[in-house]
């Protein structure tokens, strides 16, 4: 049996999200600090800024950009993942947000650029104070995932276990994950469970991530484990030695934005 996570109290969630499917290979990920009292007018303002800025980029665009809220009172409110194909592709749009907003306010009368830049302004108070950036690259052929079709308007359940091995043991340890905890996808309520390793920025050296379509999936998980074979308990002990710190995470989907076979995208909230 899968040992159950380590999860704090539960309140009152709002949400976030991932990649489609793992097309992508790379994502740069911002931790954002905010009262909660403020959580509303932000998600609010994030689906407005990110589709200004998906008015205004060039050539190089993300494949997604996911919104998730923390689903307990914790100092981080929100982390957004923005994924992209590769790592060049993240690099050339690197520092280019105010560039996409100045070409975005190129099309407005004046009145509604003066009215966006109020906005954009308020925006940026509220994601910059205390926010944290790391890029992480998802672990190709680890775990499973589904067909993203059909999902996109759904709060899905994020849990995000972070390990901290060592550089040298991080590619052990998610071997003798995946011989003993990692479930298979007809054993397990969720629709997707994957991993990413730290490559810049701050951040644990390997993220376990599981997606579950709805409280009640992850109700089951939590009240009967995903079944299977007993682990190796010598492989089990290997891997507690080596993981380093650990913590757990939960977060909601609240935002989402995937990009279409037509190059098109639209960032929208979404719904329970």
């Amino acid at each position: 049996m899968v040992r159950p996570a380590r999860f704090a109290f539960f309140a009152v969630l709002t949400a976030l999200a991932l990649p489609a499917a793992l097309e992508a290979q790379v994502s740069d990920i911002t931790e954002i600090r905010l009262d909660r009292q403020y959580a509303q007018e932000f998600i609010e303002l994030h689906a407005e800024v990110a589709n200004a800025m998906e008015a205004g980029s060039g050539d190089i665009k993300p494949v997604s950009k996911n919104l998730l809220a923390h689903s307990w009172a914790g100092d981080v409110a929100f982390i957004e993942i923005v994924t992209y194909a590769t790592m060049d592709d993240l690099r050339a749009d690197f520092n280019r947000d105010l560039a996409k907003i100045r070409a975005y306010r190129e099309t407005l009368s004046e009145d509604e650029r003066e009215a966006f830049g109020e906005r954009y302004r308020r925006y940026r108070s509220l994601f910059l104070e205390g926010h944290t950036d790391e890029t992480r690259t998802w672990v190709q052929d680890w775990g499973w995932n589904y067909d993203a079709a059909g999902h996109e308007t759904h709060a899905h359940v994020v849990t995000r276990s972070r390990y901290d091995p060592t550089y040298a043991n991080a590619g052990e340890f998610l071997e003798l994950y995946a011989e003993n905890l990692l479930p298979s996808q007809e054993d397990h309520p969720g629709i997707m469970v994957t991993a990413s390793r730290h490559t810049t920025g701050s951040g644990a050296n390997v993220d376990i991530w599981t997606v579950y379509e709805s409280w009640s999936d992850f109700a089951e998980f939590m009240e009967g484990g995903a079944g299977g074979d007993p682990p190796d308990q010598a492989k089990m002990a290997r891997m507690f030695e080596i993981e380093g710190h650990h913590e757990d995470d939960i977060y909601v989907r609240v935002g989402t934005m995937n990009r279409g076979e037509d190059g098109t995208a639209e960032f929208t909230i979404v719904g329970n």
